[in-house]
């Protein structure tokens, strides 16, 4: 808090010892900034959307014909998305969590609404013009854009210490690093295979990920009393992610996409069966035990 306020809040207290009408001086003061301050808000909330109603009937007005209706609908639902992000930041506490938080809330809702708007926007004027893959690419590196921006923002807020900070600082990169990868596959190389090859190397790429992530956070796996080993339901997923791999690389083009849809389903009840089966007995062994 600033020397400034602090001198405020000294005076006022100073107020409060003097006798109970300077109390209610003090008070009447707080009220009526708090006043001015909800009527300030409540003034740009309606100047924001009577602005945003202004832009809605020019655009209708002028330009709307030039373009489709979904395209106009795009534009209409991501300006309104741009100026609630406006007024959520205008109303957001500024004293909401610790002290220097304030900003963080702001950046976080403008940044998200931004990124929303950006997706509502390409998906009618630009999708047609890329591929699947590219349009996904696009996808992923404007998440990966908010993620970084919301990340630097918050990253000293965040606790953690020692080792514990540095395990999480080694498991973003890893995970920043794929997506990257992910990007570059998708953008430049994902046309020369088909859709089946291309989902199995992206499922090959994330098990890589996982088991690097399961390494680095190997310590901050714990048991629990009846869950028996955790790395055996660990080791249940990855199994079952190695062989959708196979599946998808090796044997997936002849089928269609519904066949292979239902090899996905049959293979995840299947694993999933086992894996609860192995909780099942864990537990079944625990209670089993003379505890007397």
């Amino acid at each position: 808090m600033s020397d400034n306020s602090n001198d405020d809040y000294s005076s006022e207290e100073e107020e409060v010892l003097k006798g109970p009408e300077d109390v209610v001086e003090v008070k009447q003061k707080r009220s009526s900034r708090g006043g001015r301050s909800m009527r300030h808000k409540s003034n740009a909330t309606f100047g924001g959307f009577i602005a945003w109603a202004a832009f809605v009937i020019i655009w209708l007005f002028f330009f709307a014909g030039n373009f489709g209706i979904f395209e106009n609908i795009a534009i209409a639902v991501s300006s309104f998305i741009l100026v609630g992000g406006i007024m959520g930041a205008i109303w957001s506490p500024s004293d909401a969590g610790p002290q220097g938080t304030g900003w963080r809330i702001n950046v976080s809702i403008m940044s998200g609404v931004l990124w929303l708007a950006f997706i509502i926007l390409w998906l009618p004027f630009f999708m047609e013009e890329f591929s699947l893959y590219r349009n996904i690419a696009v996808l992923l590196g404007s998440t990966l854009l908010l993620m970084l921006v919301n990340s630097s923002s918050w990253v000293s807020a965040a606790p953690g210490v020692g080792n514990m900070k540095r395990r999480t600082t080694a498991g973003s990169a890893v995970f920043l690093v794929w997506i990257i990868l992910s990007i570059y596959w998708l953008w430049f190389e994902a046309g020369v295979y088909v859709w089946e090859q291309n989902f199995a190397l992206g499922l090959l790429s994330l098990l890589i990920v996982l088991v690097v992530e399961t390494g680095i956070f190997r310590a901050d796996i714990g048991t629990s009393k009846g869950m028996g080993n955790p790395y055996i339901p660990i080791g249940i997923l990855f199994a079952w992610m190695a062989v959708l791999f196979v599946w998808f690389w090796f044997f997936a083009a002849p089928f269609s996409g519904y066949q292979n849809l239902a090899v996905f389903l049959a293979s995840m009840i299947l694993f999933a069966g086992i894996g609860y089966l192995y909780l099942r007995n864990q537990r079944d062994s625990i209670d089993d035990l003379d505890w007397e």
